[in-house]
């Protein structure tokens, strides 16, 4: 098998040989006795041709190699491994990986020769290559070995998080990966208030990995990348690629983008800031620029674009500073002896030394630079010092295992012999424990140890950041000059930054002072719309505890057209109720009423009032806990749910129930009125604060009934409220004896034909509302927008309230009657508690911004949307007042809080113990018991405790009652005045209120109808009439017939009018008399006004398939 391993490895070589030629002139190989292979880029990729390097060198990764040559040096000057000396064999790999791959194979077969040949200069492993695309690629071939030839790789500037793929299992790396790097950007992002940003990245798996961690997690950031631009590289960076780049970051039609974010070589860098800064001198723009470690802190380059790089900032590991080898390279490049000395094993400097002479350095008369004028252009090279960890972590390695096979004997013993040709992967190893640097001849001006923990990525502990960002600007000690200045450190997942520090400068170059820098943000007066989250589904306000509460509002609306989906946010009855859901929790906790020992959370879901959606989340966090913003998921959550608030409407509580008596878990709803929710059998564990429909049914008739408006509509949503208040309306009008003449169903955005469906019966003036709360204010203004004065009379249910704004600047809805559901909120801050956000920076509550935005028109600073042009200023001083008019439901969702919370309290206590820290399986399996403690809680209401349930869990508070009126200090003010109330109790109370005309049926035909209505006989009443002789009813198919005719004739005329020029309005001459008056007339009059067709089926029949319209 060997044999036929090494055949199989010398055809690669020998295909490879093909392709890339070995150099003529190599790094000269050191070995003694012990040998380990480097791969360095030395040449840049620009300019080479099938593989062969350009002329150009990287000098930075000639120093690195000089470090790790200086490192073996150094320790076995000190003979650091008693008795052997580690030597070191570099490559060229020009970021080419073809050419790894090839050194790399070469090195496999090496390791072969070694397992067949005991005599043999043994290989110990490999450092390198610098580039994650070479690493990756050399890791994959090596790590499909076995295991006895697998090579360690060391890797020390490579920093693709593919990297950390436990599959590339020969990989110790010592450098922080782009992991780090893209959480670090993040996060500085995030401090700066930069959050529309473009990335412009090289299409290498260092690249790509990098901006798709960044942007996978920005987002949760509130970070919108609105552009992204992938940079071919190619034989050289296309210049005009890089234009185009620049074109379309100062072109963008939805914002000019100001913030650029790049992971791209320090080659692509320089040449994108060329650009920038020829672009400069013709045009006025900004742009606002940081730059990924890839640059390696290169401050020359940025130096000679200072025009434009100036306040660019730069991301970075931590400096691993070796200040000897730092006077060691300077001296190579000043002291021709020392440069002759090293340039025997490092050829490459050669070319380094070009930058600063042009003469021959072999000749005497060629003169040195001076020291100062290399230690002045010289960068500091962050990744020359992980390059010298990770040649000391390999050879540390080596001096463990020759401690422990060779027992204190010098040189190579038979067993380390042995493990170092046919046992690689015990070279080194990757199992968790410390390693401390000892005896080492030199020293880092920075103390840390390396932590080993069996994974790919080694971490340092010790007075060392995890990450650091620095800052082109002007040099904290000598002003007149531009430095690379520390900004931020990060460590322990936070990042600190110096903010004073940061500085941005004005085309005038004076600096700017944090926080008054420029941020980059979608521009004033317009919508980045790519930016905004339309579908805020998974948004969830959550607080950590031993227990928690689950609560649901209707944050936004549903989306029509997909019921997973969120609309637009509601700017009443949704995200107020939220806080007062999050208030009671945070009121228990810091005074400790209940729960002494413990911390209740909350989990607050927006149901966006989708029944599906409601069920799906429920059954998400049941089954899978809760995943937060960032990432993070928290498990095992439906073991510690003590009780759920949920919901407003109730169509989502129906939802809720379902999923929730499955798992045992008891419900208080807010809201939810409809009469099937006091069905026991079916929700078995659920309450509501608020009184049933049932009730509230009774009442609207009763109103109807004492005012004598006998003859009246019913407008009422598509849904469980809707639909049930319906026909709760209908058993109470038929036993009160008030007729209901037309039934209309209102789907949500249908609206424009409302007031043309009311108009069919014109006498049944008053109409019962049964709108849903997010749906009665635009319906109200569609209907009272073209209806005439007095033409019609509202009596609203619960949902319309005492709602101000549906009111305001309505005249028409004068002497409408409204009921409302009450609990006060005395004794309760949550006015302040609100209030204490306009604090806040980021607010924890995710729907605070679009909320505030929505309602006050106006937009925060980093807001996507900023076409209002209005900034949101002084939008929680409503909170600050003394007469603060809250949501209709939100003290009722803030009482269902507490009514959880305290009967949570009172069963976990006599259930479980007051000591337990779980919710025991009593609580559970006992679900009925938990109910009836829920059920006995009362209230403070005005300082009185009330029950708040009856025997059923339904609420008991019945309704007060409003009429709308015109204020007596403004009469061109409408308010609410309250006129009376009803309860089960009490029944109705109507007192102070102002006369409404009566209503009653206009003829005969209408009076046998509300007979069969009463009786019970009308299946549908738009299909059913009488005809003015008393011949019979006519049903069915005649009646649908009649109104198709009547209307196609209608239309016919109206048409024919309009294209004769003749109409200018038609109104309506209704004319009731003996049985023989049975023309309608139509006469025209000479201004205009909206054309109305009455259909109403009682108003006329079918002879001898002639139309007669019965007057």
């Amino acid at each position: 098998m060997l044999i036929k391993r090494n055949d199989r490895l010398a055809q690669i070589v020998s295909q490879l040989n093909k392709k890339f030629k070995r150099n003529t002139t190599p790094a000269v190989k050191r070995f003694i006795k012990v040998v380990k292979r480097g791969l360095f880029n030395q040449n840049e990729i620009s300019g080479f041709r099938d593989g062969a390097c350009s002329n150009t060198v990287d000098t930075a990764s000639v120093r690195d190699y000089e470090a790790v040559k200086w490192t073996l040096k150094k320790l076995n000057a000190a003979n650091y491994i008693p008795g052997i000396n580690i030597g070191i064999e570099a490559f060229s790999t020009c970021d080419i990986p073809g050419r790894a791959v090839y050194h790399t194979v070469n090195f496999a077969q090496k390791a072969f020769e070694n397992h067949a040949n005991s005599s043999s200069l043994p290989i110990v492993g490999i450092l390198g290559p610098e580039a994650s695309s070479e690493a990756e690629e050399t890791s994959a071939f090596l790590s499909s070995l076995s295991k006895e030839y697998q090579l360690y790789q060391f890797l020390f500037s490579a920093t693709s998080s593919n990297l950390n793929d436990e599959r590339l299992s020969n990989i110790v790396r010592v450098i922080p990966s782009d992991t780090i790097q893209t959480k670090v950007m993040q996060h500085f992002l995030k401090q700066l208030e930069w959050n529309y940003v473009a990335v412009v990245y090289e299409n290498t798996t260092y690249g790509r990995t990098a901006f798709e961690e960044l942007s996978s997690s920005a987002k949760f950031e509130g970070i919108c990348i609105a552009k992204s631009f992938p940079i071919e590289i190619g034989i050289t960076v296309d210049f005009s690629a890089l234009q185009t780049v620049l074109d379309n970051l100062l072109s963008n039609a939805e914002s000019q983008i100001t913030g650029v974010i790049f992971f791209v070589s320090t080659t692509t860098a320089s040449d994108f800031l060329s650009i920038v800064q020829g672009r400069k001198q013709g045009s006025f723009f900004r742009l606002m620029m940081v730059f990924s470690e890839s640059i390696a802190l290169e401050r020359s380059m940025l130096k000679n674009y200072d025009s434009v790089s100036k306040g660019t900032f730069v991301t970075s590991p931590p400096v691993l500073e070796v200040k000897e080898f730092s006077n060691h390279w300077n001296s190579i490049l000043s002291n021709k002896t020392s440069f002759l000395d090293e340039y025997v094993t490092n050829h490459w400097l050669l070319n380094v030394l070009r930058k600063y002479i042009s003469c021959d350095p072999f000749q005497e008369t060629c003169l040195m630079p001076t020291l100062q004028e290399v230690s002045t252009s010289e960068n500091e090279n962050i990744f020359e010092g992980y390059a010298i960890v990770a040649a000391l972590l390999q050879v540390n390695g080596i001096k463990e295992l020759h401690s422990e096979k060779c027992k204190g004997s010098d040189g190579i013993c038979t067993e380390l012999r042995e493990t170092l040709h046919k046992h690689k992967n015990m070279l080194f190893k990757k199992s968790s424990r410390e390693v401390i640097f000892q005896d080492v001849p030199f020293h880092f001006e920075k103390n840390f140890s390396i932590i080993l923990n069996g994974k790919n990525e080694v971490l340092m502990n010790g007075n060392i950041s995890a990450y650091e960002v620095y800052q082109y600007r002007r040099c904290l000690d000598k002003n007149e000059d531009f430095c690379l200045e520390k900004v931020a450190d990060y460590g322990e997942n936070s990042l600190k930054v110096l903010t004073g520090r940061l500085v941005d400068y004005s085309d005038n170059n004076n600096e700017i002072q944090w926080p008054n820098m420029y941020k980059a943000q979608c521009s004033l007066g317009r919508s980045c719309k790519s930016c905004k989250v339309e579908n805020t589904e998974n948004d969830i306000y959550f607080k950590n505890g031993d227990f928690f509460i689950i609560g649901m509002a209707p944050v936004n609306t549903g989306d029509l057209s997909n019921p997973l989906h969120c609309g637009v946010i509601r700017e009443s009855n949704g995200w107020e109720c939220t806080e007062a859901i999050s208030y009671a929790v945070d009121d228990i906790n810091q005074n400790k009423d209940v729960f002494p020992n413990s911390t209740i959370g909350f989990i607050i879901l927006n149901s966006c009032n989708q029944p599906v959606l409601t069920s799906k989340k429920l059954l998400n966090i049941m089954n899978n806990g809760v995943t937060l913003p960032n990432g993070t998921v928290v498990h095992d959550v439906s073991s510690r749910v003590l009780g759920v608030v949920a919901e407003l409407g109730s169509s989502i509580s129906q939802a809720a129930a379902e999923v929730l008596q499955e798992f045992n878990i008891v419900q208080v709803a807010y809201g939810s009125t409809a009469a099937v929710l006091s069905d026991r059998e079916e929700y078995k564990y659920f309450l509501r604060l608020s009184t049933p429909d049932t009730n509230q049914a009774v009442a609207m008739v009763d109103i109807s009934k004492k005012l004598d408006l006998k003859y009246i509509q019913i407008l009422f949503s598509e849904g469980t409220y809707g639909e049930g208040g319906r026909d709760d309306v209908i058993r109470a009008a038929k036993s009160s004896k008030v007729c209901v003449a037309n039934e209309i169903i209102v789907q949500e955005n249908k609206y424009s034909m409302v007031l043309d469906d009311l108009r069919r019966n014109p006498y049944a003036k008053v109409v019962l509302l049964f709108l849903k709360s997010h749906v009665v204010s635009e319906v109200i203004e569609v209907i009272t927008r073209s209806m005439d004065a007095e033409e019609f009379v509202f009596i609203a249910s619960e949902a319309f309230g005492t709602r101000t704004e549906i009111i305001e600047n309505n005249p028409k809805l004068e002497n409408s009657l409204s009921l409302s559901l009450e609990i006060p909120l005395s004794g309760n801050n949550l006015k302040g508690y609100i209030y204490s956000k306009s604090t806040e920076k980021y607010y924890l509550n995710p729907w605070t911004r679009s909320f505030l935005e929505k309602k006050n028109a106006c937009f925060f600073p980093g807001s996507f949307d900023k076409s209002s042009n209005e900034q949101c200023e002084k939008v929680f001083d409503r909170y600050n007042s003394s007469d603060i008019k809250y949501d209709i439901w939100s003290p009722f969702a803030l009482h269902a809080a507490k009514v959880v919370l305290n009967g949570a309290y009172a069963s976990f206590r006599h259930i479980c113990g007051l000591n337990s820290k779980t919710i025991c399986s009593e609580y559970r399996d006992n679900p009925k018991r938990v109910w009836e403690y829920f059920q006995r809680q009362n209230l403070s209401l005005n300082g009185v405790q009330t029950s708040i349930f009856d025997d059923n869990g339904d609420g008991n508070l019945g309704h007060v009652i409003y009429q709308i009126k015109k204020s007596r200090t403004d009469p061109k003010v409408l308010e609410f005045v309250k006129v009376g109330s009803f309860s089960q109790s009490t029944n109705l109370n109507l007192s102070r209120i102002d006369t409404i005309n009566p209503t009653k049926c206009p003829n005969q035909k209408c009076e046998n109808y509300c007979s069969l209505f009463y009786n019970g006989n009308v299946a549908d009443k738009q299909e059913t009439s009488n005809d003015s002789s008393n011949t019979g009813v006519v049903v069915g198919l005649s009646v649908v017939a009649a109104i198709f005719v009547f209307s196609t004739i209608a239309l016919i005329i109206y048409i024919l009018i309009i294209r004769r020029g003749l109409l200018k309005s038609i109104q309506e001459q209704e004319h009731y008399g003996n049985k023989n008056q049975n023309i309608r007339c139509l006469r025209l009059k000479p201004s205009w006004k909206p054309l109305k067709v009455n259909l109403d089926p009682t108003e006329f029949s079918m002879r001898n398939e002639y139309l007669t319209v019965v007057k």
